[in-house]
């Protein structure tokens, strides 16, 4: 589910289109439940555990900025 999270946003994908995309597939949340919000998916994407997997992704620029973020 984690690596699924990060495919999601690597696509560009918003926090609550990620969570939509979730309960839409009725995938439980990490503590059980039925529903995901954007707070799920951005404490989630926060996580410890998953930095340190997308610690070596490379880096991408927004075109329309100099601004670089994580992938």
């Amino acid at each position: 589910m984690v690596t699924r999270v990060l495919h999601l946003r690597a696509q560009g994908l918003s926090l609550r289109a990620i969570s939509e995309v979730l309960n839409t597939n009725s995938v439980p949340t990490p503590a059980g439940r039925s529903r995901w919000t954007k707070s799920h998916v951005d404490r989630l994407l926060h996580t410890r555990h998953v930095r340190q997997m997308v610690a070596p992704l490379p880096q991408r620029c927004e075109a329309s900025t100099a601004d670089c973020q994580r992938g």
